[in-house]
């Protein structure tokens, strides 16, 4: 088995997966400085950062990485976060009681090559909502993809294939979360003490891929209607076929919908379809994509393996209009400028008033920019996960406080039981006498 598989407490899975794409990425780039726990100290290596950033690949090595720079060897998902930790390091203050933290951005949902309050952790693509083993054991850890399991849809009662299916993954999902949660209660002996009672976590947006960012245009300027552009047929074997997952069975529902649309209305302009390739893999591709975005009006996303996906996202930093399916309660969900359709049966319905009306798709473009800025955008973004930050390390001042306070009060109640013992002796001793 591999190492990465067996960091990942020996089930191989989709994170494994990721994890070992990711190490495959890291190990690409040829660094010959490498971060390990053995070697990992609270010095500086760049003056301009506060903190210390690694990435962290599937045998648990760290390379140090330095945001927000971004090249090819490294994930996409560092595209996006390191405009984040960017700001977030900015606002960080100069002096702080744990050090300069050592921020790790990683697959792996068991172990990391450090722990303690200085420890700050980014996991990435966990899907099925796990508490991370070691999050008691950091100073802070921020997450993607929320930390419980949800069943992503409204009309749970529906009897058909796409809930039977949903129901089924929750189930499972359900039981990997409790799993999860007692391993993250009992840790192994080599481990340090647990820096947190409870489990304490923030969730943050996935962000971008690999779009590009593009010169706006208005709405008059954009050539089609709708957009979308994913995989949908997948090539698994012959039992995944005969079970389809929900992210497959939403969008072949939606493409089938479109498909009436465009056929029905000779004026509505669709640009996009099933990707023919895995993933986005180039430049050109990510330009091409991009441009298709820019030049489009409304962007449907259905979900991907989880609630979440990089189109919602993507389509809020174009400036289109996003038709998504039900969102979860997440603070950069909430009140977001978005079309929700409880079935894409409903789309047709849903976009009508705004299919033909520029000026209130130039209202949504608007509110889509505002909201990506404000809201979902790096900086915005950055300065949520700099004020948790501070607030975590209010929490260890206030827990180390009453520590304080508990001990003076324990020296107090000790120094009073030994007097208390020393009377007794001393009286016990004088009845002894007197007989």
């Amino acid at each position: 088995m591999c190492k990465s598989c067996l960091a990942s407490g020996g089930r191989f899975g989709r994170n494994t997966i990721s994890e070992m794409l990711f190490a495959f990425r890291v190990n690409r780039a040829g660094r010959k400085e490498q971060t390990t726990l053995a070697n990992s100290t609270h010095q500086r290596s760049n003056p301009a950062l506060k903190c210390r950033y690694f990435l962290v690949s599937g045998n648990l090595t760290a390379r140090e990485w330095f945001p927000p720079q971004w090249d090819e060897s490294l994930p996409t998902d560092c595209r996006y976060f390191g405009g984040v930790f960017a700001e977030m390091d900015k606002l960080i203050p100069e002096e702080s009681n744990q050090g300069p933290f050592h921020v790790y951005i990683t697959y792996n949902l068991r172990a990391l090559p450090e722990y303690g309050p200085h420890v700050v952790v980014l996991l990435l693509a966990e899907e099925y909502g796990l508490v991370p083993r070691y999050v008691r054991h950091v100073g802070a850890v921020f997450k993607t993809h929320r930390i419980r399991p949800v069943l992503g849809s409204r009309t749970w009662w529906m009897p058909d294939q796409f809930h039977f299916v949903l129901w089924v993954k929750f189930i499972r999902n359900w039981m990997l979360y409790l799993r999860s949660l007692w391993d993250s209660t009992f840790v192994p002996r080599e481990w340090p003490h647990r820096v947190n009672r409870t489990v304490r976590v923030l969730n943050v947006p996935i962000g971008y891929a690999r779009q590009e960012l593009l010169d706006q245009k208005a709405m008059q300027d954009r050539q089609f209607h709708c957009f979308f552009a994913g995989q949908v047929n997948l090539k698994l074997p012959l039992l995944r076929r005969l079970t389809p997952s929900p992210k497959v069975l939403a969008r072949r529902k939606m493409l089938a919908v479109i498909g009436k649309m465009v056929k029905k209305d000779r004026r509505f302009r669709f640009d996009g379809g099933e990707a023919m390739e895995p993933r986005i893999t180039s430049q050109v591709d990510s330009d091409n994509y991009s441009e298709r975005m820019m030049n489009s009006k409304i962007c449907v996303a259905p979900r991907g393996t989880a609630v979440d996906t990089f189109r919602f996202f993507e389509g809020l930093r174009a400036g289109c209009l996003v038709v998504c399916e039900h969102l979860t309660d997440e603070w950069y969900y909430a009140g977001a400028p978005v079309l929700r359709v409880k079935d894409w049966a409903d789309l047709p319905e849903a976009i009508a008033p705004y299919l033909y009306d520029d000026e209130a798709l130039e209202r949504a473009r608007i509110q889509s920019l505002t909201w990506w800025t404000e809201v979902c955008g790096e900086k915005a973004v950055g300065r949520a996960m700099a004020e948790y930050l501070m607030s975590t390390g209010k929490h260890f001042e206030k827990r180390d406080a009453r520590t304080i306070r508990s001990r003076e009060k324990g020296s107090v109640l000790r120094e009073r039981a030994l007097e208390f013992g020393a009377r007794l002796r001393r009286c016990i001793g004088d009845r002894l006498e007197t007989f």
